[in-house]
């Protein structure tokens, strides 16, 4: 992830997916990828499904 992803539908499809109402910017690529490594497999195929 880099600052390109920092746009306003990539923002607003992290809010969603996170249960956020609103969220001004994204998260470090790090906090994003600690928290996507905790999950379980089958949880992320089905947000590939979003």
């Amino acid at each position: 992830m880099s600052e390109s992803f920092n746009k306003e539908e990539c923002i607003k499809n992290v809010g969603k997916v996170l249960g956020l109402d609103s969220l001004e910017e994204l998260p470090h690529y790090d906090t994003i990828n600690d928290f996507l490594s905790g999950l379980d497999v089958i949880e992320l195929e089905k947000l590939e499904r979003i």
